[in-house]
Formats: C-alpha cells, structure tokens, sequence
C-alpha cells in the first residue's frame, strides 16, 4: 500500500513537470480530462449592452466565460427634442451610460388662418393660406362648385354636358388648332362660330336619343342649324370655319362633308347611315377601343417619332386604299372617315389622314389634317410636331404601295425639299413638289390660318433609330424597317450561323424580317 501511494506521488510529480514543460492542464492526466473545480461565477463585464461572466478552476486556474443577457439601458423620460409644425422628435437619456433614443412623434401640425382664393371655377377650385406658426404657405385643391347645366350647356363658364357631366373628355381624340388661331389672332366672330360647332357636334356625338333634325341635301341628315346673323362672316368665311372644325376634330366620323346655309345660318349635317343613336353608340364604342388597341401597340418609353411609327405601320398593314368596281376611289362615307381603318374595309386618303390624326391627339402628339392637290387630285395628309420641335410631312396614303413593297416609309415625317427616295423616272421628288396646300388665298373651301413652317433639316432621333438607320450585332448589320422590324443587310460569321429572329440594340427589340 505504502509502494502503491509512493508510486502514485511520483507519477503525479512527474506529471506536474510534464505540465510545467508542456503548458498541459493540471486537470488532464493521461489524455483523461479530469473534472475542473470552478469557483463561483463573477460578473468580468457588465454594460447596459454587453455582460461577460466568469469562473475560475481553483486547481489550475483555468477560466471559463459565458455571455449572458445584459441588463439593459436605464431611461428617463422622453422629451422633446424638436417640436415644429411639421417635425416633432423626442428622445430620452440613460441613466447609465448616457446613450441617447431617439422616435417620431405626430406633428401638432400648421395652424392656418383664412385661405386666399386663387381659382375659383366650376371645375377647379384652389386658394393658399398660410401657417400662423411657421409662416409656410400652402395649396389647397377643393371640391369645385360644379357645372350648372341649361340645355347641355354650363350657365356659369359656357361648357358642353350631357346629363350633367362635362365633355371635356373629348377633347383627347381631338385637337383645336384652328380655335385656338382665331383666339390668338383676334379673329373672334370665327371663334364665335367655331365654338358654336363644337357645341352642337359634342351633344350629337354622345346623345344617342338624337337622330338628326330631318333631312337635308346630298342625302345628310340635320344635326344643327347654327344661327350667325350676329356674326360678321359672310358665307364664305362661315364655310371654311366649318371646314377648319371638321378637319381638327377627327373623332366625329359622322359628320358630312358638305354643308349648306347663307349669310345669316349654317347647317351641320351628318352622313345618313349614323342618324341612327344606336348606331353611333355601336361605332363609338369601336372607335374608343380601338384607339385604345392601338395605343397599346407603343411602349411608355417611345417618343412621338416612334409612336407616330407604330400608328403609321398599322394603319397600313390593316387597310388598302378603297377603289369602286370601275377603279374610281370610294365615296362610301366610311371611305372618308375613321371607320375604313378601325372597321378594315379601307379607305380614301382622308381614312388614312383623320385616323393618324386621331391617333396622335389622342396620344398628345401635336398634329394638323391638312388638304390640298397631291399630284393634280384633291388629297388630305398629315402635318406632324416631333419631340425636337418641328414639323414634319407624312402622307399615309403615298406609303401604302402594296403593289410594289408594301409598306414605304418614303413619306413619312420629311420636310418640304429632301430627295425622298421615289423616281418619276425624269426628275428629283421633293414632298412640296407634288403637295400644294389649302391656303387663305384659294378660292374653294380652305383654311383661315397659315401652316406652321415646317423643318429645314432631316429629321435624326437622339434616342431612337429612325426608319433606314442601320446597327451591328453579332457580326450581322441590319437595318430598321418599320417599327420594331428590320431586314438583315450584312452576315460577317462563319458559314452555319443562325440568323436570330428578335435582334435588341439600345434597349429596344425588333424583328428580322426576311
């Protein structure tokens, strides 16, 4: 026993020199970890975020730590810190380590004294006051006092209704180009008679219990005697108001394209096929859906050259030019207004005209219907704004070539004297060449206004690539066809390479037409 006890001390001698030389724990012996003998745990940190305690082996002194919950901040009370009308912030303080909270708090908000009207009409209404505390001045929008309708006519600013809502709605398919010329230039018995239109034609449009006031010439039916005998206009100058009118507003398909009346009335007539409220009803709705599909062709991100694009392709790519059996152009009423597109069955060139036209208003495209001779015949076309500010031609008509490639683009959106592309076979073909405008000075049925002055430069987009500008992908150059279509002019790769069928360059996509 005595060997047994000796032995075991100069075991555990020799392992306290092993521990000495080899740093190993005085509680592990033979790779065996005895059990440490920890003494009580004391807090080592403690702050109002972090707290580490701590035990000590009382053989060896080996400490083991742990994190634990730490007790936390101490806080005062809020207070504030900023108080204004519009920002209140208060914060409050530890008592222990002195850090800082911080919240929003609601605002007592502006204490405003009487308002200040500013606008006060039947359908906008808005005054400014101004804070007693911060002196900051504000808007405020109120309920309008609303129209108050006689006869479908507002007593109170002189607007259209119709069961006692306003038209104005209307004015997005149409544009007032000529009204607004008369305004500006002082002519204020056309504006007179302009308006007088306006107001007639609005009510007929959207009054389906209207169905024309009898029969009148050339097959018409009335949809308004216009009295102007109060007017200093003549007969001549009263036609080519009407005429100013119908031209800027293609939305009223109905309308004839005649009129008749002295120096003292004008007759408004509409075509005899939409007489009928029901019909219109009908074709009202397909007019509204169908500016609506082709406005989603386009993407919120083209401008008005690209827009103006889309419209053009798919007028084009829908209809023919409309020819009776003997290759005389259609007099169909249909031929001449918007229903030859949005309907399919084809159209004149005033088809072609009033339904870009239409388009572009109602896409906030600044645009004019103008007529005149094109090539020696009565002809309609379109006079185009781009983003860059100028005027731009295009003749829907003349690109519709579905005898030769189909959809051209030779005369769209060019100025009065670029060599648009197209051969006579004996001469140079600018646009005003083969165009000549209704002006003030001719003698039939025209414009009272000027035209505005079209480019004098090509027109080139900052950001778009226009019809005929090329671009590189992949080795391939392709040319821009259309909207969202180009042709394939040059493959620079091997053998066996396929040719994509959607190609994309400055973010925007396009097809590869063969």
């Amino acid at each position: 026993m005595h060997k047994l006890k000796k032995l075991l001390i100069t075991t555990v001698s020799a392992a306290a020199v092993l521990i000495a030389a080899t740093g190993i724990c005085a509680c592990d012996f033979g790779g065996v970890e005895l059990v440490h003998t920890y003494g009580e745990w004391v807090e080592e940190v403690g702050t109002c975020t972090e707290r580490v305690i701590a035990r000590t082996c009382t053989k060896c002194g080996k400490v083991q730590r742990e994190t634990a919950e730490p007790r936390g901040h101490v806080f005062g009370e809020w207070t504030d810190k900023t108080n204004t009308c519009t920002d209140h912030t208060q914060s409050r303080i530890c008592a222990e380590c002195g850090a800082e909270d911080t919240q929003k708090a609601e605002p007592k908000g502006h204490v405003y004294g009487e308002g200040t009207e500013i606008l006060n009409t039947c359908t906008e209404h808005t005054e400014i006051r101004v804070c007693k505390v911060c002196d900051e001045e504000t808007l405020f929008n109120l309920t309008p006092k609303g129209h108050v309708f006689s006869d479908d006519v507002c007593t109170v600013c002189g607007a259209t209704g119709f069961n006692g809502e306003g038209l104005e709605w209307l004015d997005r398919y149409n544009n007032k180009y000529g009204l607004n010329y008369f305004l500006q230039n002082g002519m204020e018995d056309e504006a007179e008679l302009y308006s007088r239109i306006d107001e007639q034609a609005r009510l007929f449009h959207v009054d389906y219990s209207l169905e024309g006031l009898g029969d009148g010439m050339n097959g018409g039916v009335i949809v308004a005697d216009i009295k102007m005998d109060d007017l200093e206009l003549g007969w001549k100058k009263a036609v080519s108001v009407w005429k100013t009118f119908k031209d800027d507003n293609p939305l009223y398909y109905w309308m004839a394209n005649s009129t008749y009346g002295n120096d003292e009335e004008i007759i408004v007539l509409a075509s005899s096929e939409y007489a009928s409220g029901k019909v219109r009803a009908q074709l009202n709705s397909l007019v509204y859906d169908k500016v609506n599909e082709y406005t989603a062709l386009t993407d919120e991100k083209d401008n008005a050259y690209r827009k103006a694009l889309a419209f053009h392709d798919k007028i084009l790519d829908t209809i023919d030019y409309a020819y009776d059996d003997y290759g005389f152009a259609k007099t169909d009423a249909w031929a001449h207004n918007v229903l030859g597109v949005f309907e399919e069955k084809g159209g004149v060139c005033e088809s072609y005209a009033r339904t870009f036209q239409l388009l572009l208003n109602y896409n906030g495209i600044e645009n004019l219907m103008v007529t005149g001779v094109g090539n020696g015949e009565r002809h309609g076309w379109n006079l185009v704004r781009l983003d860059d500010g100028n005027w731009y031609w295009c003749d829907l008509t003349w690109d519709d070539a579905p005898s030769q490639s189909g959809i051209m683009h030779n005369y769209f959106m060019v100025n009065d004297l670029q060599d648009l592309g197209v051969s006579t076979g004996y001469d140079r073909v600018t646009f005003i060449k083969y165009h000549l405008i209704d002006t003030p000075e001719n003698e039939r049925e025209q414009f009272l206004y000027e035209l505005p002055a079209r480019s004098k430069v090509i027109y080139r987009d900052e950001v778009f690539l226009t019809v005929g500008e090329t671009f590189k992908v992949d080795n391939c150059t392709y040319s821009v066809t259309g909207y969202g279509t180009v042709k394939l002019i040059k493959n620079e790769n091997k053998k066996g390479y396929v040719v994509p069928k959607i190609v994309s360059y400055n973010d925007v996509e396009y097809t590869v037409k063969k």
